[in-house]
């Protein structure tokens, strides 16, 4: 694999996390040595990759609750969704929302009880599956968004999807022609440059190879966007999201998520994240500004 932002095909090692979900099969994360992108070199073609997904761990398309552990999960993300609206509300407060790679739509949903003009895009035929039987919300493939009118978007949604696209210039150029003038995107990635990835190593579950296939520098990811034609007008921490790693971190290194140290864990990694505005998973807002 080439680098997904560059296409250049000189790259340097990184580091070698594994698949955690399952198979434990170790992949290479490499650095681009044109763009500094980082990526998983062997990550299998779009073809292959769905087996990666076939995991009970993959909560995001299934929205269970069967452990204490997916409760406490799904506490966490019924707050973020309104976390996640006022990020975008702040921006665009009206207009068309469009959530790419909605999981089971429940960011949907909740736009959609708030009366929003919303459609969302998921890959995923557990997750249409799962949106339609617990919110009753349609969500259309991927290929759908080619289909909507240039400039009729006020806004679109990555959460921790963009790490997942193969063709993520492609894929970006697109939402661009859809979005109306001043439209954004919001983007939220894990950070590889965190306290929590560096303190994890090759464990830091956030690595989450091979399914995703690019790792987003702040620095790389701010550059690559720019060059697309948007602006930064903000950029903050998802806090929930180290605690969370920190757990599934502990259980890949030590067999256990260790509620106690992973809180402590969490708390530091946020700490610090304040500090230097580094945090274990990063949100951004870009604007729709002129095509450079």
């Amino acid at each position: 694999m080439n680098c997904p932002l560059c296409d250049a095909k000189e790259f340097q090692a990184y580091l070698q996390p594994y698949h955690w979900r399952k198979t434990k099969k170790v992949f290479s994360v490499v650095e681009c040595k044109h763009c500094k992108h980082l990526y998983t070199k062997d990550a299998p073609s779009e073809g292959e990759i769905g087996p990666y997904y076939d995991s009970e761990t993959y909560i995001s398309h299934t929205d269970k609750k069967s452990s204490l552990f997916d409760r406490v999960y799904g506490l966490v993300k019924r707050y973020m969704l309104s976390r996640k609206w006022n990020w975008i509300k702040r921006y665009v407060p009206r207009g068309t929302i469009a959530d790419y790679g909605a999981g089971s739509g429940a960011f949907v949903d909740y736009l959609n009880k708030l009366g929003k003009d919303t459609i969302g895009f998921e890959l995923a035929e557990t997750g249409r599956k799962t949106a339609k039987e617990l919110y009753d919300v349609e969500l259309f493939s991927p290929e759908k968004l080619d289909t909507l009118n240039d400039e009729s978007i006020a806004a679109f949604s990555m959460w921790h999807v963009l790490e997942h696209i193969y063709h993520p210039n492609h894929l970006i150029e697109t939402m661009r022609s859809k979005l109306v003038t001043d439209g954004i995107i919001v983007i939220a990635v894990p950070n590889p440059e965190s306290w929590d990835a560096n303190h994890f190593s090759s464990h830091w579950a956030a690595w989450d190879v091979p399914i995703h296939v690019s790792h987003f520098k702040q620095t790389v990811l701010e550059h690559w966007m720019s060059k697309k034609g948007f602006d930064l007008i903000h950029k903050t921490g998802m806090p929930f999201d180290a605690f969370y790693v920190s757990m599934i971190s502990n259980e890949n290194k030590v067999g256990t998520k260790n509620p106690l140290k992973s809180i402590v864990q969490g708390i530091k990694s946020n700490s610090l994240g304040r500090k230097q505005n580094n945090h274990s998973s990063m949100v951004y807002v870009f604007r729709k500004g002129s095509q450079s």
